[in-house]
């Protein structure tokens, strides 16, 4: 069988190596993730006769961002003519009997009812917490290594993955990479993001550095009460105004403003 070389970075080839309980590829915008997960499940899915699991977060992200990385990276290592591609049920099958379940956590519950024995998660951050819980508690296989893979970039402190997956700790391994550590990017990628984003801004750091950051989305900062919190007036308040944003998309803000005699907020 002939070597296939593929250049990858440094993180990377640390995310394809890792054999932690849980393993987090924790990157900025266009870092290689995707790439990794694809080529991180493929590599599990030779190694193991088992079924695995490859969940992007919706579908039109499955077949817009993690199918295209899985069929290229499968077209260098000569695997089309060799697995077995059902798409109806979104299953891919290789000669070993080692199966790849291709599915998205937009509805949780379809993660259910099936045992495996690995997973990789694309962009986990787009997740709800049940469909990162459920996913947890289908790797029960014995006949394989039982470790989940996720990758993403972090959508704010706020966010629940920062309080599960932004440390590593004992069963957990997170490896950070930011935009300018993916190889194959052109130069100019990282001059539009410079220049679009605003080098040091908060967006900046999220989507080129991979950092948390204090805020989820882009319309209120997270809540700082050195910052938020004032003393009332002296003379006390004479009336006060309330507002909510409900907060569909982005975090939900109650807002309660005191108005003193001389009409000063």
């Amino acid at each position: 069988m002939p070597t296939v070389t593929l250049k990858a970075s440094d993180q990377q080839r640390r995310f394809l190596a890792s054999t932690a309980d849980t393993v987090v590829f924790q990157g900025g915008a266009r870092s290689g993730k995707t790439w990794a997960g694809a080529l991180k499940a493929l590599l599990l899915a030779h190694e193991y006769q088992c079924a695995g699991m490859l969940v992007a977060p919706s579908y039109p992200q499955l077949k817009q961002a993690m199918m295209p990385e899985l069929i290229g990276i499968g077209g260098e290592l000569g695997l089309l003519d060799k697995w077995t591609w059902n798409k109806a049920d979104n299953v891919i099958t290789f000669p070993s009997g080692s199966r790849i379940w291709l599915r998205t956590a937009s509805i949780p519950e379809s993660l259910l009812g099936v045992t495996l024995g690995w997973a990789v998660g694309d962009e986990v951050a787009l997740w709800s917490r049940q469909a990162y819980d459920y996913l947890q508690g289908r790797i029960s296989d014995p006949s394989g290594p039982r470790i989940v893979c996720f990758t993403f970039t972090p959508k704010g402190t706020a966010h629940w993955t920062y309080r599960s997956l932004a440390e590593s700790r004992d069963g957990l391994e997170v490896i950070r990479a930011t935009s300018r550590d993916n190889p194959t990017l052109p130069k100019d990628y990282h001059e539009r993001a410079d220049r679009e984003l605003g080098v040091g801004s908060l967006v900046w750091r999220q989507e080129v550095l991979g950092e948390y950051v204090a805020y989820e989305g882009l319309v209120y900062p997270e809540f700082d009460e050195t910052l938020h919190v004032k003393q009332p007036p002296a003379d006390g308040i004479a009336t006060a105004i309330g507002g909510i944003d409900w907060g569909w998309t982005n975090n939900g803000v109650a807002l309660v403003i005191g108005i003193d005699g001389e009409g000063n907020a």
